[in-house]
């Protein structure tokens, strides 16, 4: 992504432009990329809430076999706006954070109405767009997809990652809801709510937080043999990494759950928020239509 002058315009405005390399993989991901950007460009007929929570494709063109997608050209994301403002000030006050949940809500509500899965939520993929903080749009729609056998198998950046995408079962618009509930706990606390450094410690951190999980996700997990063991009939032990920064012993389930990590830190409407996002069973998540429909974004 390159910052650009558009010379033809009268203004001379600054865009923003994505140049795909110029070798046929990333052309073919370039023109997926771009069929998924034109359905989202066009607006909804019965109900058009959050279409203007993402970024939208002005043109796309191609340049020496490059295929180049031309954006408005935005603000900071929220990774760096926190990490400039945390050490003078809590990054983000209680109104703009749930002003910022609440669109991001509504991008996903839109996403899901299309069909469209987002798979890569994180707050670099979340950007200003005005002087003051407080509006947002969702970006970067390069891994997105409209189910989980059109799009890529592995997903998500991994301390946003959702369950079903780490053990390898079918995924759909729920990991996005997963994502969220990641990115509200980081943007309330200051620090990840799973700093995992590999895949292994990120199970880890799930079952210290969350609790053991579930018996039927685990036995439909492609990946298997790459996180459990099977020691006896109904009983599966986590492979622990050989990175954790965990400790060796036994993992304690949810000896440090949502809850307890955000006691005092935040409204505790918003931690029953992020505790419905990080549900295991991906039926029991959020929706974004119900995340907006919950007591602490009504407040907003």
């Amino acid at each position: 992504m390159v910052k650009c002058i558009d010379f033809k315009d009268h203004n001379q405005k600054v865009i923003a432009a994505k140049i795909s390399k110029n070798k046929k993989f990333d052309v073919d991901n370039a023109n997926v990329d771009i069929r998924l950007l034109e359905k989202l460009r066009a607006p909804l007929e019965e109900d058009n809430e959050g279409h203007d929570c993402l970024v939208h494709m002005v043109d796309s063109f191609r340049f020496r076999q490059h295929v180049i997608i031309i954006f408005a050209c935005l603000s900071l994301n929220l990774y760096k706006y926190q990490k400039l403002n945390k050490r003078t000030k809590q990054a983000f006050n209680p109104q703009q954070l749930k002003t910022i949940a609440k669109q991001v809500c509504q991008g996903l509500k839109f996403m899901k109405n299309k069909g469209i899965i987002h798979c890569d939520m994180k707050p670099e993929n979340i950007l200003f767009t005005d002087d003051k903080f407080n509006q947002v749009k969702l970006i970067d729609f390069g891994a997105s997809c409209e189910d989980c056998t059109t799009g890529f198998f592995y997903v998500q950046s991994r301390y946003y990652r959702a369950p079903e995408i780490v053990l390898g079962i079918e995924y759909d618009h729920a990991v996005d809801m997963w994502s969220v509930g990641c990115i509200l706990y980081e943007l309330a606390v200051g620090s990840p709510l799973f700093p995992a450094r590999d895949e292994n410690e990120l199970l880890e951190y799930f079952v210290i937080t969350l609790g053991d999980i579930p018996h039927y996700m685990i036995r439909a997990a492609k990946k298997y043999k790459q996180f459990f063991k099977n020691i006896s009939e109904g009983h599966d032990e986590l492979i622990r990494s050989k990175k954790s920064s965990l400790g060796p012993g036994p993992l304690k389930p949810a000896c440090q759950d949502v809850q307890s990590l955000m006691q005092g830190k935040a409204d505790p409407k918003l931690i029953d928020l992020i505790q419905k996002c990080l549900a295991y069973d991906a039926e029991d998540r959020l929706t974004p239509q119900a995340a907006l429909h919950h007591a602490y974004l009504l407040d907003s």
